[in-house]
């Protein structure tokens, strides 16, 4: 069946398009009266005669009969298209024109061996579809896949004049929206008057706004990010620079695919949304969970058959195309089989300047595929997001209680903020529901502190949680200050010191109590033996700050307990200095590679600087231990501390304290057990300090 021309598809007989002449400039009014409304078949026509050259050139370029896959991406399109190019094709090439591949196996088998019996009577055969990769397996090859232009201003322009029957080209903005206009969008009702592109417009941006971030949070007022708040505000940076034509970056330069990691509740969606936001994205929300249920569906399926998962990710993925630049923002990551992660690596791969898409997954701890799985899905960052502090949370309160009634002072919002420490804004919105609830069923009065207490406290998931002392988490400000204290006098300083938490993290494989962010120093050749014994004395900080706080016998595992701990990288250093250096107290100049447990001279000559660097950093902190106490009382008050605040505090620190001072107030502790802070194993350091990092030369 052939396509009607454009003017055959103009129906005689309507007086509007007169009155339209009359109100609208630019509209054609001399002549035989027509219906102003675009119908589908001239956008079809349209549509075909810009990707008919392209049809006819490549069967020349091929000299023989082949196959071609015209990319449709606008859904239910498919059969308009096929009857345009028909119309356009019929005297130029001999073909047959698809819209669709049978979904039944043996239907399936059937129209392969029907385009296989077309081709060798020279006859192409084209194939209107989503994409070509339904194809595959089914056809010997698919000789050329051939995707529809998007729109620019000028051809927008030129469309509207067509099809409006305007006297002159209407101007077209230089906007993003123009190149996301589908052939809906030009159904606009023929009682719009006026200049056509605000209609088009409109349609584009109402049908667009379901993939936008307006209403998201900005980066800036996200609460808790810390540390992940520089990566997100580089790799936003990043993609503004990679967009603009005038800035000399590449899409393959910059970070295409990442993984947010964390509990459910602490914002790995919000992150994901602020980011699209910030840099123009359109945002397509998916789930690996889909894929995995279709994949599931395949079980009972010869292998030549399982195409149900490959097509579901390619679908969530050519949407995602289909609307960029953007950003796929994949749910549940761990729940995609190991079958599916080369798959997945293949479509991140198939990104580029064309069509970029940025994609965003999230995935909690227990679920994080491994790093080999990441990196062969084409991963190229992995950023953890931290449980949030009790101020964030206290500030997150707040929030919420602006619209409920309440009787809490400020004082104990504060508490409220601490006793939910260790959980996650999701968490605390369950409690606040809970709360409200137990509230209104005693007489339907405002909520009260001891609401939320009782809400907290009796959560099954709360009471399934080992819990932690509010002294134990005094010892954990004492260790990260003995850490900073130390860098801060050994560093003149602390100038590279950025960031101190008490808040837990995952890092290395477990996750901390607390940390000490430094800066990464620019990459050195050399390093003096006085440079590299400061650094083992920054991490010997925290074991020494515990035992003048404790005493010998009460110090804590949290200097050890595995590879990244303080004692582990301690021993690292030490190690370099004496074996490969030839920087230790015995100034051998001996070259010894070997590991501990085969060098015992090495062994005992690592120990004995360790003991003698441990001894000094004892006498450090002894002598500066009023900076220790007040770095400590401000973690415990705050939990987190920017660089700049604790070089404030260190250096506006009064007159010295004695560690015995601390100590009591360590012992006298009588605050109730707060929730867990999801603390690693036993087995694990949870004070695992991984910035204070020491990059010896090799």
């Amino acid at each position: 069946m052939a396509a009607p021309s454009t003017t055959e598809t103009k129906r005689a007989g309507n007086g509007l398009l007169a009155w339209l002449g009359s109100v609208v400039p630019g509209r054609c009014v001399d002549g035989p009266p027509s219906d102003p409304a675009v119908t589908r078949s001239e956008i079809a026509l349209w549509l075909a005669e810009a990707v008919a050259e392209d049809i006819t050139q490549t069967v020349r370029d091929l000299g023989r009969p082949g196959v071609v896959v015209v990319r449709c991406r606008f859904p239910g399109f498919q059969d308009d298209l096929r009857l345009g190019l028909e119309h356009v094709l019929r005297d130029k090439i001999a073909c047959a024109v698809f819209s669709a591949w049978p979904t039944d196996a043996d239907e399936a088998r059937s129209a392969a061996r029907e385009t296989i019996d077309a081709l060798n009577a020279g006859r192409t055969r084209i194939f209107v579809l989503p994409h070509e990769r339904i194809l595959v397996g089914m056809v010997p090859s698919v000789d050329a896949a051939l995707s529809l232009p998007r729109f620019s201003p000028q051809t927008l322009a030129q469309a509207c004049h067509r099809f409006y029957e305007l006297t002159q080209e209407p101007v077209v903005p230089a906007e993003p929206w123009v190149g996301q206009v589908c052939p809906s969008d030009f159904l606009i009702s023929s009682a719009v008057s006026g200049d056509p592109i605000p209609a088009i417009r409109d349609a584009a941006r109402r049908r667009l706004r379901e993939y936008a971030c307006d209403d998201a949070t900005p980066l800036e007022s996200l609460m808790g990010l810390n540390e992940v708040r520089a990566w997100a505000a580089a790799l936003i940076e990043d993609i503004q620079d990679a967009l603009d034509p005038q800035i000399r970056c590449q899409w393959a330069d910059i970070e295409r695919a990442v993984v947010l990691v964390g509990l459910r509740g602490v914002g790995r969606t919000s992150l994901s949304r602020a980011i699209a936001k910030a840099s123009g994205l359109h945002w397509v929300k998916v789930s690996a969970r889909r894929w995995a249920a279709a994949q599931e569906s395949e079980r009972w399926q010869s292998a030549a058959d399982r195409r149900a998962s490959l097509v579901a990710m390619e679908e969530d993925f050519d949407q995602a195309r289909d609307l960029a630049p953007s950003m796929l923002f994949i749910e549940d990551l761990g729940s995609l089989s190991p079958e599916l992660v080369p798959v997945l690596g293949r479509l991140i791969a198939g990104s580029d300047s064309a069509n970029p898409v940025i994609v965003v997954a999230s995935a909690s701890d227990a679920d994080l595929p491994n790093e080999e799985a990441l990196r062969a899905a084409n991963f190229e960052h992995t950023a953890f997001l931290p449980l949030p502090s009790s101020q964030v949370l206290s500030s997150a309160l707040l929030s919420r209680l602006s619209g409920i009634q309440h009787d809490l002072a400020d004082a104990q919002v504060q508490q409220v903020g601490r006793l939910v420490l260790g959980g996650t804004a999701a968490d605390l919105d369950l409690y606040i529901r809970r709360a409200q609830k137990i509230a209104r069923r005693s007489g339907n009065r405002p909520m009260r502190f001891d609401d939320l207490a009782v809400a907290i406290l009796e959560t099954p998931a709360v009471q399934a949680r080992p819990r932690i002392k509010e002294s134990e988490l005094k010892v954990t400000a004492f260790h990260e200050a003995g850490h900073a204290v130390a860098n801060f006098i050994e560093s003149s300083g602390g100038v590279d010191l950025q960031f101190v938490t008490i808040v837990p993290r995952r890092m290395d494989g477990g996750t901390a109590l607390g940390f000490v962010l430094r800066t990464r120093e620019e990459d050195r050749f050399s390093m003096s033996r006085a440079e590299g014994l400061a650094r083992i004395r920054g991490v010997l900080g925290g074991r020494a700050a515990e035992e003048l706080l404790l005493g010998r016998d009460h110090v804590s595992t949290g200097a050890g307990g595995s590879q990244s701990s303080d004692l582990a990288k301690a021993t690292k250093m030490a190690t370099h200095l004496i074996g490969l250096c030839g920087l230790g107290d015995s100034r051998s100049m001996v070259y010894r590679s070997g590991s501990l447990h085969e060098d015992i001279q090495l062994a005992r000559q690592v120990d004995t600087l360790l003991r003698k660097q441990y001894r000094m950093t004892i006498d450090l902190l002894r002598t500066h231990w009023h900076l220790v106490d007040a770095l400590a009382d401000h973690l415990m008050a705050k939990q987190e501390l920017s660089g700049d605040e604790v070089r404030a505090i260190l250096k506006q620190t009064g007159p010295p304290a004695s560690p015995a001072r601390a100590r009591t107030q360590a012992a006298s502790c009588s605050t109730p057990a707060l929730p867990a802070l999801h603390r690693r194993s036993t087995t694990e350091s949870p004070h695992d300090n991984t910035a204070v990092q020491v990059d010896l030369p090799q």
